[in-house]
């Protein structure tokens, strides 16, 4: 027992020494022991969770089929029937009870039975925003430059490169594997049948679903914004006083500072929020479409499968794992041995001698056919091709993220202008014309006369197209530096969203604005003179150095700790006596509770 206690000690030392280590120059994956649990009954650092007990080693025989063996014994599991206790209680026992090792029987001449630890992760207690941010919590969206078919020849289902071909490989292992070992007699490795059966015709596993698009569950999630904005202004005639574009942008503030944190309108904020699905990150794949909350459906038809664990198996020798809580999902572990390598090989374009882009394997596979030509002009073009595919492999999860993935941060401001320009627009075409009735003196200077004012909106001209960044078009950060810029694309005379902007409030509104909303998406308690004080400091970052700066600036104030795996654990905030900073490790303990707001 001593023992036991001195490991874990000494595995928190070296945790709490690897995090010390990291600079800003280098980041230290700190993976703890095992399958992405700890070693010892400590609790994670980060969002409250139920304790996992590593002294027990939950299993499928202790889940599932042990307790099925009793005379009169039913499926026990949450459903959407349950009361709100029941779920609860049914929960927390999948939570503590749920499989998460391999039990194997005991060697022959021993007694003590062998436990591995299975391929899983936790979406709903431990890693929360895995996917959607990058090494540096960052909120990111994939780029689709480097999607690829699963299947080959088929692009109904979109994956990162590295993924579809990491997939592609498991498949083809997989299929060789079960033509050789399936069977229906006892003795047979893999059973003939069940839900991990590849296709007869096609010899694939069924994929439901795969990488979708962050743009178009985006479109909805601001279209629902309007459509909810636009009858908050008609209470308490609120709409009488939204006449100008000005007056349009005072009231939006107003509606979302009303909503926040809650309703987040930035595509960082909706990324981080519960509103975008996870499968964004391309990283994740969906073999059916089941119910998640029903854990009937997870025990009886997917745990039950006598496949379950070895199909677990298989997935973990090509950096693949099981999502905990939904046994229908497999996401690439891109943190695993196996997944770096295609990362490797997949994620990062190289070129070959003559400047063409090329893939490294495409790179590796033509020196390989140089070297069998075996001359000597033939095996100089060999070498510069190995020389290319050894410069651009890598194996670091940073310029995975970089290549493949674009920091949504960089476009925010750009599309919250276009967005509130259009909306804008559309509340003008469904009002154009507001009455306001005022009363005033009559002729005679003694009776009060009643007079109606009819007041013309006017619609702002913009194409959402232009691009109002400088330096050729390759500076998405140079709106957040408060210097007018003007961009207009071809003969149509349509300035950008930016253009409009700056007309209507100034150069330096646009950063100041992107400043509260993220602000207020991230639930800092912060009165008005401390805002005010942040949006001087990130006036002076604009004055003295540019764009980027300004935003470094504004995700350091408002941007939650990293932890390893994209859980945001922490966020940090203000003391009440203002006197410190501390950590506080409930997301939404504080919610709300920022008391300024941005003028026009």
């Amino acid at each position: 027992m001593s023992s036991e206690y001195d490991k874990g000690k000494k595995a928190q030392r070296e945790h709490r020494e690897r995090l010390r280590a990291n600079t800003t120059a280098v980041e230290f994956i700190v993976a703890p022991p095992g399958a992405y649990e700890p070693a010892d009954d400590r609790r994670r650092k980060g969002m409250h969770r139920v304790a996992y007990r590593s002294q027990r080693h939950p299993s499928v025989e202790t889940f599932v089929k042990a307790p099925m063996r009793n005379p009169g014994a039913t499926w026990q599991g949450a459903t959407k029937e349950d009361w709100t206790q029941a779920t609860f209680l049914k929960r927390l026992d999948w939570e503590e009870n749920a499989p998460r090792y391999l039990d194997l029987p005991p060697k022959p001449y021993s007694t003590e039975r062998l436990t591995v630890p299975l391929g899983m992760i936790d979406f709903w207690y431990d890693k929360a925003m895995y996917g959607k941010v990058d090494m540096n919590q960052q909120p990111i969206f994939f780029s689709e430059a480097y999607s690829l078919g699963l299947v080959e020849g088929n692009l109904d289902a979109m994956a990162p490169s590295f993924v579809a071909q990491a997939w592609r490989a498991f498949n083809a292992d997989w299929r060789r594997f079960w033509r050789h070992n399936a069977g229906t007699k006892t003795g047979s490795v893999v059973w003939d049948g069940g839900v991990f059966k590849p296709n007869e015709s096609s010899g694939q596993l069924k994929v439901e679903s795969a990488w979708r698009s962050v743009h178009p569950g985006y479109q909805s999630h601001m279209e629902e914004i309007f459509v909810n904005f636009q009858r908050w202004t008609f209470i308490e005639n609120r709409r009488r006083k939204i006449l100008t574009f000005k007056d349009f942008v005072q009231s939006f503030l107003y509606y979302f500072d009303s909503n926040a944190p809650t309703t987040p309108v930035s595509l960082s904020g909706y990324i981080l929020s519960r509103y975008c699905p996870r499968s964004i990150s391309g990283l994740q794949i969906e073999l059916a479409s089941s119910d998640p909350s029903d854990d009937l459906i997870k025990k009886q038809r997917w745990q039950n499968d006598p496949n379950f664990e070895i199909f677990v198996a298989k997935l973990r020798e090509f950096g693949f794992m099981l999502d905990f809580n939904i046994p229908w999902r497999v996401v690439a572990d891109v943190t695993s041995t196996p997944m770096r390598e295609f990362i490797r090989d997949y994620a990062i374009e190289g070129k070959d001698p003559f400047g063409a882009s090329k893939a490294v394997p495409t790179l590796q596979r033509a020196a390989r056919s140089l070297y069998r030509e075996k001359t000597p002009d033939a095996e100089a073009l060999a070498q510069k091709y190995d020389k290319a595919a050894l410069e651009y492999q890598t194996k670091s999860l940073d310029i995975m993220f970089r290549t493949c993935y674009y920091r949504s941060d960089s476009q925010d401001l750009q599309k919250l202008m276009n967005y509130l320009c259009s909306f804008w627009n559309d509340y003008v075409s469904a009002f154009p014309i507001e009455a306001v009735t005022q009363h005033r003196p009559g002729t005679s200077g003694t009776n009060m006369e009643t007079i109606t004012i009819n007041y013309q909106r006017a619609k702002v001209k913009f194409d959402g197209n232009a691009n109002p960044s400088e330096r050729n078009l390759k500076d998405p950060y140079s709106i957040l530096g408060g210097k007018t810029l003007k961009r207009r694309t071809g003969n149509t005379g349509k300035t950008s969203s930016y253009d409009v902007w700056t007309d209507t409030f100034g150069p330096s509104f646009p950063a100041k604005f992107y400043f509260f909303i993220r602000a207020r998406e991230g639930a800092v308690t912060w009165s008005q003179k401390r805002f005010d004080r942040y949006v001087k400091i990130m006036t002076d970052y604009q004055k003295n150095f540019d764009g980027e700066a300004a935003l470094s600036y504004i995700n350091s104030k408002i941007q939650r700790l990293p932890s390893p795996g994209g859980n945001p654990a922490f966020r940090t905030v203000e003391h009440p006596s203002k006197l410190y900073s501390l950590y506080e490790s409930r997301e939404r303990s504080r919610a709300g509770a920022g008391a300024f707001m941005l003028k026009v």
